[in-house]
């Protein structure tokens, strides 16, 4: 009889265009069967290896197909091996479980590390991983994947070393967990192996991961390939690419594209690999995303023109860009139907990209954020709506210009809207008269838009009246875009080739030359 029994809670939703998301619950059974790492010879004393009990514990729970593992607390568990070509050696797997409970009690799971990649067949062990599995429920538990220790050749690519790995399962709870130090990924959610009669792979399935920390992993906090249904709430995916402090990368160095949370599948519906849902209704609430080598946060919706994703929110998260890397890459998101909400997104000098593909249909809500940082280069704005097919909404968010660097402003764009079925909305545009040093001169606009509709956006500065660094900030209204009731404090709408937001809608208003004083 299976051990856990989950069942779908009320469907919970983000504020607006938020994801629909189950949440799980699980009830254990008084008859399950209990295991314990010991019974198979496991020493605990993090220093015997246990690789062959930990693999005898895995083969005994699959064979039966359900139990309780319960790992003693405060034990620190050593799986002193590592995979090479034809050494016999394998993951951890528990394989068709239904019903499964892993107690970590405090305890520690350590894979090997100290090793040279010398190939591609070359990795470590991941930490845990389960196949085609159903109703698992994993708490309190370290997972340490010792990269910091490992080394290669600066051009091999990554092998599947995950802290945690779930492959085409469904009805998981995830609380209280630590992985740490893994070559690849900390989580890592994919379809089966194992396709159907016609092809198609299973995703998984209701995902709920619960103050849990995923950090100074080499490639990704987390990788959402295929899984429909999840809520990740108050957890953290952090320091991707580094090992020790977030500034040291160590001598294994970082996997493209070193971000905290990557949402890419690679599966579609009719082409390519099959599978049988699209990734979606994903929702990360009270989640931080803070220094990160790569980006901050990527959801991706198309494979070319094929859609592989929908329906991924944020909501009341952190994402604090990293500034170490030359990537101008903070976060990308382009998914239909997803929201950002209640979030600050701190960029410094990378780019926050909303939309990606020029074929995306991608009409993402962003309500009640608060968006910081400052021109990184030229044509390198802090926050970028990229044209697209899709009709995003922007409203009531605030965003601030941060303090420039100590030398001449780098870029005339801050800000740049470019999508033309865009409408921005009750938004305010703050920059502050540090945001510039003392020898910044010239035109700088803070805004471009190329928007459908820009209504009731506020634009304010600091910045002192008739100078040159006066004249820096401002808005540029393309040409077929709409204002109306924007609001200028101590700044005017644009340079020499902006035209007044009340003339926009006649089409052939005429030029405002922001030397002259427009104010209201």
């Amino acid at each position: 009889m299976p051990l856990l029994t989950m069942t779908r809670r009320s469907l919970m939703s983000a504020a607006s265009a938020a994801a629909a998301v189950p949440s799980l619950s699980c009830s254990a059974k008084a008859t399950a069967a209990q295991f314990t790492p010991e019974e198979f010879g496991a020493a605990g004393n993090g220093i015997t290896d246990d690789y062959d009990s930990f693999q005898r514990l895995a083969a005994a729970v699959s064979r039966l197909g359900s139990g309780m593992v319960m790992l003693r607390p405060g034990a620190h568990y050593r799986l002193d091996r590592h995979v090479t070509a034809g050494n016999g050696i394998t993951d951890v797997i528990f394989q068709g479980c239904s019903g499964l409970a892993i107690r970590g009690n405090s305890a520690s799971i350590s894979v090997k590390g100290d090793f040279f990649r010398d190939s591609a067949t070359t990795r470590g062990l991941c930490g845990l991983r389960f196949e085609d599995c159903t109703d698992i429920d994993v708490r309190d538990l370290q997972l340490i994947g010792n990269v910091q220790q490992m080394s290669r050749p600066a051009s091999l690519t990554e092998a599947p070393t995950h802290g945690l790995l779930l492959g085409g399962c469904s009805n998981v709870i995830v609380d209280g967990v630590l992985v740490r130090h893994f070559a690849t990924d900390g989580l890592y959610v994919r379809a089966s192996m194992n396709p159907d009669a016609a092809g198609r792979r299973r995703a998984s399935r209701n995902l709920e991961v619960r103050n849990s920390k995923f950090l100074f992993n080499a490639r990704q906090g987390l990788s959402v390939i295929q899984l429909r249904g999840g809520i990740f709430e108050d957890c953290e995916f952090s320091n991707t690419g580094y090992v020790e402090a977030p500034s040291v990368s160590g001598p294994y160095g970082v996997h493209a594209p070193g971000a905290g949370i990557d949402v890419e599948p690679n599966g579609t519906l009719t082409v390519g690999q099959l599978v049988d849902v699209l990734t979606g209704d994903l929702l990360f609430r009270r989640c931080r995303l803070i220094g990160n080598l790569g980006k901050s946060f990527v959801a991706a919706a198309y494979t070319g023109a094929a859609p592989v994703s929908e329906k991924v929110s944020l909501d009341h998260c952190l994402l604090q860009a990293d500034q170490a890397s030359a990537s101008r890459y903070g976060l990308i998101f382009d998914v239909p139907g997803g929201s950002i909400s209640n979030c600050t997104l701190d960029m410094g000098g990378k780019t926050a990209f909303i939309g990606w593909a020029a074929s995306s249909d991608a009409s993402p809500v962003l309500r009640d954020n608060l968006v910081t940082g400052h021109s990184g280069g030229p044509n390198r704005p802090f926050f970028l709506l990229r044209n697209g097919r899709g009709s995003p909404l922007l409203e009531r968010n605030r965003f601030t210009g941060e303090r420039h660097p100590q030398r001449s402003a780098k870029g005339p764009q801050m800000i740049v809207f470019d999508n033309p079925n865009a409408t921005v909305r009750d938004n305010v545009f703050f920059l502050p008269k540090e945001a510039f040093p003392p020898q910044s001169d010239g035109l700088v606009p803070m805004i471009v838009a190329n928007a459908r509709s820009m209504t009731g956006n506020r634009y304010e500065t600091d910045l002192e009246p008739g100078t040159s660094r006066g004249r820096a900030f401002g808005v540029m209204y393309a040409a077929r875009s709409s204002a109306a009731n924007e609001t200028f404090r101590g700044t005017r709408p644009g340079i020499g080739d902006t035209v007044r937001p009340a003339d926009l809608a006649s089409g052939s208003a005429p030029l405002h030359d922001s030397r002259s004083p427009w104010s209201r």
